[in-house]
């Protein structure tokens, strides 16, 4: 899975990167806030970020308020890895948007642990996100149906409901439209023939 990783502590953020990496996931590294925030909104945004608290531009509590004020379709999980380690600093971290909480030095156990976690309600939401977006299409070519009616070519009548025809007045009143009668000029001049052409009168 890819993993974006944002922490301005080289060392710190070397040993995660290469543990990240041992264990096969694909590591995007970034060394402050902004820069983070940054990709996290973009298209190829990675769905998991393991962010420090304090980096330069925006705090680690910072970028995980600005994600989920936007309006990404699909949040990434978002985990908070620092020093600290109050029950404060717990509940701020949990208050801003993320999803988790480390303290450093992290524990490889429990960092794998906590990340199989993250990956299997990542790939919830991706599942309930396509399903949505499936229903959405389907509703989308429902629609396009309903607008399609079928009328038949000799008789006119329409296909209102299943097997159903009517004549399409009949249907059209039944929705609400009301009918005046009226002659178009084609028809008047097809049962009528043409008005006759008065004579000019001179004046004199």
């Amino acid at each position: 899975m890819q993993i974006l990783v944002a922490d301005d502590d080289t060392v710190s953020r070397t040993l995660l990167v290469r543990t990240l990496e041992h264990w096969g996931h694909e590591v995007d590294v970034v060394a402050d806030g902004l820069e983070a925030c940054r990709r996290l909104l973009a298209p190829s945004a990675a769905p998991i970020a393991i962010l420090d608290w304090n980096m330069p531009g925006l705090e680690g509590p910072d970028v995980c308020r600005q994600l989920r004020e936007s309006s990404l379709r699909v949040q990434p999980h978002l985990v908070i890895l620092t020093a600290r380690h109050t029950p404060e600093d717990l509940a701020t971290a949990l208050e801003a948007g993320a999803d988790d909480f480390l303290s450093k030095p992290f524990n490889r156990v429990e960092l794998m642990a906590r990340l199989h976690a993250g990956m299997r309600i990542v790939n919830l939401h991706r599942a309930l996100t396509d399903r949505i977006h499936e229903l959405e299409e389907s509703k989308r070519r429902e629609d396009q149906l309903r607008s399609l009616m079928p009328i038949c070519s000799y008789c006119k009548k329409i296909q209102a409901h299943h097997d159903a025809w009517e004549p399409i007045d009949q249907y059209l009143a039944e929705h609400g439209y009301r009918f005046t009668h009226a002659v178009c000029p084609t028809c008047l001049d097809a049962v009528a023939g043409p008005l006759p052409t008065l004579p000019r009168l001179d004046r004199g």
